[in-house]
């Protein structure tokens, strides 16, 4: 779903994620693009054990990615 054009949402997913959606919302400023991401994480199936790990590690682990992302970003990128 592209809510006007600074959102998305993707929903509805089959198996051992169903009912998980990820929400995307894009700003802009004068330097830079933002990009926010929330994530409503639903496990099923084979990975309902994931479901019993603290979100506080979860969001650690996002971020750690994320923190990585940027620096290849950075280091390739030039």
């Amino acid at each position: 779903i592209v809510d006007p054009p600074n959102k998305i949402i993707l929903k509805d997913f089959s198996g051992d994620f169903q009912g998980t959606k990820i929400i995307q919302i894009i700003k802009n400023n004068n330097t830079k693009t933002i990009l926010e991401t929330e994530l409503v994480l639903r496990f099923t199936g084979l990975l309902t054990p994931l479901g019993l790990i603290p979100d506080r590690n979860l969001e650690h682990a996002m971020g750690t990615i994320i923190d990585k992302f940027v620096e290849y970003v950075k280091e390739n990128n030039q």
